[in-house]
C-alpha cells in the first residue's frame, strides 16, 4: 500500500488513544462498531493413505471434504478460511501435500475439489501410518501463516493406528514413536489448534480420544470440545460439519430439500442460506408478516451455488420458509451473540440482565415461546461454588442462597459450558462485587450501595472542559461514521493508468479511467489494445475497492468466460493489488498485453481520508 502517511496515521492514532485514555475515567463515549469481528479459520485436513485403506473409504474421504470445502460459510464476508489438504503415510515422503494453504473463496472452489480427488491409496514404500509426521506438517503449515488470533483445527481421517514403521503389531509404539507424537501434538497445542480424529474401520478409539484431548480446546462457549468420531459406515460429511461448527462457533445443518421452513432463534445475529440446484433466485420469506429477507442480495459462486447472508434483526427471528426450484437444496447455518450483565448482586440474589449484542450495540430481545423454543443454560460462580438458570428473559433474579458467599466476594455471569444445541452462540459475561461500592453504571446510571443494589444518580456535574471533550469526541464519531459510510469507494484523484507492451518500459503511464470517489468499475479491452470503461455487455475485468486492507488497497477480478475467440472457457481469477503513487514510474498489474496501475494523489494515503476531500 501507499505508505508516505503511515507515521501520520500512527501519530494521529496515538494522539486520539491518548486522548481517551487520559479522560476515561472521568467521562465516557461508547464507540459502536469501531472493532472488526471478521473470524479468520485455519484448517489442515490430514487424509490416510496407507495401504489399509479400501477404495471405498478413500472416495468416502474424498466426497465429504470437497463437500465441506463447498459451503459457503467458509467463503462469505464474515470469516476468512484458510485450508490445506495432505495425504499421509509413512517413510521419508510420508506427507504428500495436496492443497497447500490458502483461502477460500467463491472464485476458486473447483481449484480445491481438483487437488482434494488427488487422495489416493499408497502403494510399494510409505505404506505405513505416521500420525506424527502428519502433525508435524499441519503445525508447520499454521507457523507459515502469521496469522493474528486465528481459529485452527486439524482433522484427521484414518482407518488405523499409530504405526509408522509398520512394526507394531499387537503392541504399543515404541518410546521414541511416543515422544515425537507427542512434541508434535504439543506443538499443535501451542498454535492453538484443536484436533479432531475421525475414524473408520480397525481403529483403536481410545488412541484417538487421547489424541483429540491432547490438542487445544475449542473456544466456543457452549461448544462439544474436540472427541474422537468412529464411522462405521465410511467418512459422512456430517462429521466434518459438526467440526466446522464447533470450530466457527456456528450451527451448520445438513442439506435439506426446497421449501423447507427455517427456525431462527430469538438470539440469532446471522444466517448464511446457500441453494444449489436453483435456476432462478430463491425466495426467503418470514412466515406470518411474508417479509422477505434476500430480494437482489444472491451472489453466485463458480460451482453455480447462489448464497444469501442475512444480519438478522429483532423482528425477523422465528420461522423463515425457504423456497426454491423443484430439487435444489438449501443448506443453513446460524450464528450469534448476547450479553449477560449484572443489574445488580448482593448475598442471596442477582438480577441478571440479557440482550442481543451486535456490532451496532445491546437491543431487546424478541422473545418467542412454544413451538419447541429453547433457550441456553447460564451460570452464576463464585471461585469453585456456581448455580445455573436458563436465560430466557430480559431480566432473570436468580437465588443465592446456595452459595456461601461474603460481602466482598465476586460473582462472574456466563453462558454454561457444553451445551450442543447451542454451538453457534457466544456471549458477553458480566462479574459484579457484591460489597463494592462504584461510580455510575454506564448501564442504569446510577450507584452502586454496599449491597450490590443500585439507587437514583445524584444531580449530575459536568465541567466545562468536559463539555468540550465531549464535542471534540462527538466530532470524531462523527468523522469515524462519515468514514465508514465512504468505505468501499475509490479515494479522491484515484486514476487506473495503462501502459501497452509495444511502448517499452520507458513509456508513459497514460490515463483510462477516472475511479474517484466510486465502487465496482467495469474494464473492457478495445480493438487497439486499450482498456476503457465498459458500457455495455460483460467487461474483461473488474477493480474495485478491498475491504481487506491487509491484502491490498484494491480488488482485480476477472470473471469466469466460456466465449473466448479460441473455444476454450476461462474459470476467472481474484487477486489483491496496490496502489501506487505518480513517483513510482515501474509498478504496475500484468494484463492482456501490457500492464496497469491504479495511481492515488501524493496527498492521500488510502480511502481512509477520502471524506477529507468530499
Amino acid at each position: 500500500m501507499v505508505k508516505n502517511f503511515k507515521l501520520q496515521k500512527m501519530i494521529f492514532r496515538a494522539l486520539l488513544i491518548a486522548s481517551l485514555v487520559s479522560v476515561s475515567s472521568g467521562f465516557a463515549i461508547p464507540i459502536a462498531g469501531a472493532a472488526d469481528n471478521d473470524k479468520v479459520l485455519e484448517m489442515v485436513i490430514l487424509a490416510d493413505e496407507s495401504t489399509s485403506m479400501s477404495l471405498i473409504d478413500i472416495n468416502s474421504e474424498i466426497d465429504a471434504i470437497v463437500e465441506m470445502v463447498s459451503r459457503r460459510e467458509l467463503s462469505g464476508d464474515s470469516v476468512m478460511t484458510r485450508i490445506a489438504v495432505a495425504g499421509f503415510g509413512s517413510g521419508v515422503n510420508a506427507v504428500d501435500e495436496k492443497c497447500s494453504m490458502r483461502q477460500v473463496e467463491t472464485s476458486n472452489v473447483n481449484e480445491f475439489k481438483d487437488c482434494i480427488t488427488k487422495i489416493k491409496r499408497r502403494s510399494g514404500s510409505g505404506v505405513d501410518t505416521d500420525f506424527a509426521s502428519a502433525f508435524e506438517y499441519a503445525a508447520e503449515t499454521f507457523r507459515s501463516t502469521n496469522t493474528t488470533n486465528p481459529s485452527r483445527a486439524v482433522i484427521l481421517l484414518t482407518d488405523g493406528k499409530y504405526d509408522p514403521n509398520g512394526k507394531r503389531g499387537n503392541e504399543q509404539p515404541t518410546s521414541s514413536e511416543v515422544a515425537k507424537l507427542n512434541d508434535a501434538t504439543d506443538a499443535l497445542r501451542g498454535l492453538r489448534a484443536q484436533i479432531w480424529p475421525i475414524g473408520f474401520g480397525k481403529v483403536i478409539e481410545e488412541e484417538l480420544q487421547a489424541l483429540a484431548r491432547s490438542g487445544a480446546s475449542s473456544e466456543c462457549n457452549s461448544a462439544q470440545q474436540p472427541y474422537a468420531i468412529i464411522g462405521e459406515e465410511g467418512l459422512k460429511s456430517e462429521y466434518l460439519l459438526e467440526i466446522l461448527g464447533a470450530t466457527l462457533c456456528v450451527n451448520i445443518e445438513p442439506p435439506k430439500v426446497t421449501p423447507f421452513d427455517l427456525e431462527v432463534h430469538p438470539f440469532t445475529n446471522n444466517v448464511v442460506i446457500t441453494i444449489r440446484g436453483a435456476v432462478s433466485d430463491p425466495e426467503v420469506k418470514t412466515k406470518g408478516d411474508g417479509k422477505s429477507l434476500c430480494d437482489d442480495a444472491w451472489v453466485s459462486a463458480e460451482d453455480d451455488s447462489l448464497a444469501c447472508e442475512v444480519s438478522v434483526g429483532a423482528e425477523d427471528v422465528g420461522v423463515w420458509t425457504v423456497s426454491s426450484d423443484a430439487g435444489a437444496t438449501a443448506e443453513t447455518s446460524l450464528s450469534g451473540e448476547i450479553s449477560i450483565k449484572f443489574q445488580s448482586c448482593a448475598v442471596s440474589e442477582a438480577v441478571i440482565e440479557i440482550q442481543r449484542s451486535s456490532l451496532d450495540g445491546n437491543s431487546e430481545v424478541k422473545w418467542l415461546t412454544g413451538g419447541g423454543i429453547n433457550y441456553p443454560q447460564a451460570t452464576i460462580s463464585a471461585g469453585d461454588a456456581e448455580v445455573g438458570f436458563t436465560a430466557d428473559a430480559a431480566v432473570k433474579k436468580v437465588d443465592l442462597s446456595g452459595l456461601v458467599l461474603t460481602e466482598t466476594d465476586t460473582l462472574l455471569v456466563s453462558l454454561s459450558g457444553k451445551q450442543g444445541d447451542f454451538v453457534w452462540l457466544t456471549a458477553i459475561s458480566d462479574s459484579c462485587q457484591i460489597g463494592a461500592v462504584s461510580n455510575s453504571d454506564p448501564q442504569q446510571g446510577g450507584e452502586s450501595t454496599g449491597n450490590g443494589e443500585i439507587t437514583d444518580p445524584p444531580e449530575p456535574k459536568f465541567p466545562w472542559f468536559m463539555m468540550l471533550i465531549a464535542l471534540a469526541l462527538i466530532g470524531f464519531v462523527a468523522w469515524m461514521f462519515k468514514r465508514r459510510s465512504a468505505s468501499g469507494k475509490f479515494p479522491i484523484g484515484a486514476d487506473l493508468k495503462q501502459r501497452v507492451s509495444s511502448q517499452g518500459s520507458d513509456a508513459q503511464w497514460s490515463s483510462r479511467v477516472d475511479l474517484g470517489g466510486r465502487k465496482k468499475v467495469g474494464i473492457s479491452y478495445g480493438a487497439n489494445g486499450w482498456v476503457n470503461e465498459s458500457e455495455s455487455g460483460t467487461p474483461d475485468f473488474f477493480v474495485a475497492p478491498s475491504r481487506k486492507k491487509s491484502l491490498g488497497d484494491f480488488v482485480l477480478t476477472i470473471p469466469a468466460r466460456n466465449d473466448l475467440e479460441n473455444g476454450q472457457g476461462n474459470e476467472g481469477s481474484e487477486s489483491f493489488q496496490t496502489y501506487v503513487l505518480e513517483t513510482d514510474r515501474n509498478s504496475g498489474v500484468p494484463i492482456r498485453g501490457g500492464s496497469i496501475r491504479i495511481e492515488v494523489p501524493v496527498e492521500l494515503e488510502d480511502e481512509e481520508f477520502e471524506d477529507l476531500e468530499n
